[in-house]
């Protein structure tokens, strides 16, 4: 049975920080990954005011990610990468990623910042990285920033978080379809496992 070309166009929750180097690797992999399925992904980014609240790692464990797993990893897929970008918050960035959905535009923004960030190490809680990648993927830069400093986005991203608690969301990335979580970018080959099972169920 073909497992290509459904009629039915089905979607999954990606829940994603770019303070998540494992975030960075799943969105670079996702789209082509579900493509043969016809699957939509839906981009829900979770913001963090910094290492605080943000992914908790040990420093040996951060060690480990930044100067052995992430280089084996971004290796494999021929992607830059740097080690120990700044910390920071993910507030800005993910207002602003959501003001380029509303445009048409989030997935390009979503990929620049992740890049901005995990290959280039840059700090993008500040403006002016985020003003040039939205030059870069074609957004008005003004009326960016003027709209992301105003209380609608915050808003949006504090509804986010109560959203993922309810659906139970620990950690990034994490992927819900039909109610089953995959919790991250390792458990990809399972998400597409499941897929495949329900597509298989369907065509029964």
């Amino acid at each position: 049975m073909s497992l290509t070309n459904y009629p039915a166009k089905e979607s999954v929750d990606f829940y994603f920080t770019y303070l998540s180097p494992y975030s960075f690797l799943a969105n670079i992999s996702i789209e082509n990954t579900l493509a043969p399925f016809d699957i939509s992904v839906n981009y829900i980014p979770v913001a963090h005011m910094g290492a605080e609240d943000g992914p908790n790692f040990s420093p040996e464990r951060y060690r480990y990610i930044c100067e052995e797993d992430l280089p084996r990893y971004t290796k494999k897929l021929n992607v830059a990468f740097t080690s120990y970008p700044p910390l920071t918050e993910s507030y800005t960035a993910s207002s602003a990623f959501l003001y380029a959905q509303e445009k048409g535009l989030g997935k390009n923004l979503n990929a620049g910042i992740f890049a901005a960030r995990w290959s280039l190490g840059l700090d993008i809680s500040s403006e002016k990285v985020l003003g040039d990648i939205a030059t870069d993927v074609g957004l008005d830069k003004k009326a960016m920033l003027t709209a992301i400093r105003t209380p609608k986005y915050r808003q949006q991203l504090s509804e986010i978080h109560e959203k993922k608690n309810v659906a139970g969301v620990f950690g990034a990335p994490t992927f819900i379809y039909k109610g089953q979580r995959f919790w991250g970018n390792d458990r990809i080959d399972f998400l597409v496992q499941a897929i495949k099972s329900q597509k298989e169920a369907s065509h029964v």
